[in-house]
């Protein structure tokens, strides 16, 4: 999951990046830990994916240690409901980091000027976003396994705003935004994820939630 970002406290401004005016770097508090953030156009984004344990066994991380492609790098991956539960509303708390739309991706495609752009250089892309999407592969809760970027359909996704729009009738799937290469290419596209996979959270800010 990714969020974007409208108002609260920062705890330490970075400076905008003299390769791109529009993007700057910063840090923010998400659920009582501090993590970057990006700005980017009008949009404020995690750019790291979130990394906080969700109660009753609904989020894993690799093997669940801290290091190199695992829980510092990658966050924890989480089961749909999960992270409905971390990503409170921020009309009844105030928690301004929430979900992000599909239009919302749309508009940090168009504002970066291509998907390759929010990918790590490792996953075929440039990351000249500092967006930083890893080939991060997910959690499968059906076979209770994770599955390399390699092995998945995706090398990465995270779990979009579900609503009845996204959902095209199915009551087992939920809406994600994708990355994957193909042809040394990297696309990125709405898919339907079924529910016993965890995947990867990254918030936006609201600009309704000050």
């Amino acid at each position: 999951i990714r969020c974007v970002k409208n108002g609260g406290e920062i705890t330490n401004n970075g400076a905008s990046r003299n390769s791109s005016p529009s993007i700057s770097i910063s840090q923010d508090t998400v659920r009582e830990a501090i993590y970057t953030t990006v700005t980017i156009g009008s949009q404020t984004w995690m750019a790291e994916n979130l990394d906080y344990i969700a109660e009753g066994n609904k989020s894993r991380c690799y093997d669940n240690v801290r290091g190199y492609n695992s829980c510092d790098q990658n966050g924890n991956f989480y089961r749909y409901e999960a992270a409905l539960g971390i990503n409170n509303n921020c009309s009844v708390t105030g928690n301004p980091w929430v979900f992000a739309t599909e239009e919302d991706v749309q508009t940090l495609i168009t504002a970066v000027g291509g998907v390759e752009k929010l990918a790590s250089v490792g996953m075929g892309g440039t990351n000249e976003s500092e967006f930083t999407i890893y080939a991060s592969g997910h959690y499968s809760y059906a076979g209770d396994n994770f599955v390399p970027a390699a092995a998945s359909e995706y090398a990465s996704c995270f779990w979009l705003w579900d609503d009845d729009d996204s959902m095209n009738g199915s009551s087992d799937k939920r809406p994600a935004y994708c990355l994957k290469t193909s042809g040394g290419a990297v696309i990125g596209e709405k898919a339907l994820i079924n529910m016993n996979e965890a995947h990867s959270v990254r918030f936006i800010r609201s600009k309704d939630c000050k």
